[in-house]
């Protein structure tokens, strides 16, 4: 009876079926006013998840079982905790950070003629600092790109940079712009191919020489697992690799060590005890979009759990609401009949061969459901 209703209030009565049957028994599907909309099932249905979501996260009662949920339960407290704690920060104590800057190699911005150029190595870099220098996920335009070249400079000079010595970092800015271009480029030129590109280490670097790929490689991944010459990687953006090495090849030490520390910087700012670095950071994000509220940039801890523990929270949430079976059959079903479909549509195809066909299908067939 409920879903029936529901239906109706998606009808458009005032249409004529025998004129358009679409607009009659969908019409008001897409009204933003209509009482259907507000009270769609899959609304519904996610606002439920996430609060189940929010309760397994908060409940501290709960009786952990499993050690890596009580992780997911840890991790999102953390969070919290560095949301509160940023309140009562009155200090400004840079000694951790510092030590951090330090053991990089120091900050050419800060240490203007004192840093040696001969002992920077980024491959260095990645290897202390996890992978730091991979694909850019800024959008830096507009009133994005002042305020986030303000932020840089401001840490800067708060860091002890001279205030004229501060602009050279509008070199490392710009890389950084340039490196979202040739990122953005790539993606959109290898994007048309289906499937990343396969090859070896050694093929990596037969191609592009300029990088010890398996220090590396090696020092991303650790320690999960151990590349070789005889390793096969696939790579999504090859063109990126081509353009970000000459673009390396082409930009001066100094440039590339400013812009590699301040990466590390930014990332661990949220983690220092220090009012005003907190206060730069609050202004920026208050302009630029990403998983923190533009009223008080505090971290959104539940959108940061989704996207670095995405798959043991899932495993979490469906050990403690686990699918009845009728559903899960129902949904079984569902998928067997597209799947059926589209097989049916690509036997029917006249633009692909044979082989083509064949391959595509194996694909569809081999999907593992759960």
């Amino acid at each position: 009876m409920e879903y029936g209703l529901y239906m109706l209030k998606n009808m458009n009565k005032s249409v004529d079926p025998c004129d358009n049957f679409y607009e009659f028994a969908c019409g008001n599907f897409d009204d933003p006013n209509s009482p259907a909309k507000k009270n769609r099932y899959y609304d519904k249905a996610t606002d439920e998840m996430v609060q189940r979501l929010k309760s397994l996260l908060t409940n501290s009662r709960r009786s952990f079982k499993f050690e890596p949920f009580k992780f997911i339960s840890d991790y999102y407290y953390s969070c919290e905790n560095i949301n509160n704690y940023h309140q009562y920060i009155d200090e400004d104590d840079t000694e951790f950070l510092n030590e951090i800057i330090l053991k990089l190699g120091g900050w050419p911005v800060i240490q203007g003629d004192n840093w040696n150029e001969t002992d920077f190595n980024w491959i260095k870099i990645v290897d202390e600092a996890m992978n730091i220098l991979g694909p850019p996920k800024k959008n830096l335009e507009g009133e994005k790109s002042n305020a986030y070249f303000d932020f840089m400079s401001d840490v800067a000079i708060f860091l002890g940079a001279d205030k004229d010595q501060a602009e050279e970092l509008k070199l490392s800015f710009k890389f950084e712009n340039d490196v979202q271009k040739i990122y953005n480029e790539s993606k959109r030129i290898d994007g048309e191919n289906s499937e990343p590109v396969k090859m070896s280490v050694k093929e990596m670097i037969e191609k592009w020489t300029s990088t010890d790929w398996i220090k590396y490689l090696n020092s991303v991944i650790k320690p999960s697992f151990y590349f070789t010459n005889e390793t096969i990687v696939h790579i999504l953006y090859p063109s990126f690799i081509t353009n970000f090495e000459k673009m390396m090849n082409e930009t001066p030490n100094r440039v590339l060590a400013n812009y590699a520390i301040w990466t590390v910087i930014e990332s661990v700012i949220p983690y220092i005890n220090s009012k005003t670095l907190w206060n730069y950071r609050k202004i920026y994000m208050k302009i630029e979009d990403s998983f923190y509220s533009t009223s008080d940039s505090k971290f959104d801890c539940m959108a940061l759990v989704k996207t670095e523990l995405g798959m043991l929270l899932h495993a979490y949430y469906l050990r403690e609401y686990p699918v009845d079976e009728r559903t899960r059959s129902e949904v079984h079903a569902i998928y067997s009949n597209v799947q059926n479909k589209f097989i049916e549509i690509l036997n029917s195809s006249k633009w692909l061969d044979s082989n083509a066909k064949t391959e595509i299908i194996d694909k569809i067939t081999s999907i593992k459901t759960v």
